[in-house]
């Protein structure tokens, strides 16, 4: 199952995740600064087709 985890890293990264052994098999990708927000999949080509992240941070409103 490909998903996305923080799990054991600073940044949220896209992964393989073993749903039945509960464990992560591979990362896929990871940015260097930005966490993954998501990741699309092509169900006809049958692969990973894009990761999204944002390079802006958030700041409140005062």
């Amino acid at each position: 199952m490909y998903a996305t985890s923080k799990i054991g890293r600073d940044k949220e990264a896209a992964i393989i995740f073993d749903i039945a052994n509960g464990t992560e098999i591979e990362e896929l990708y990871a940015h260097e600064t930005n966490d993954i927000q998501g990741i699309s999949y092509s169900k006809k080509r049958q692969l990973i087709t894009a990761a999204r992240y944002s390079a802006e941070k958030s700041e409140p409103l005062v």
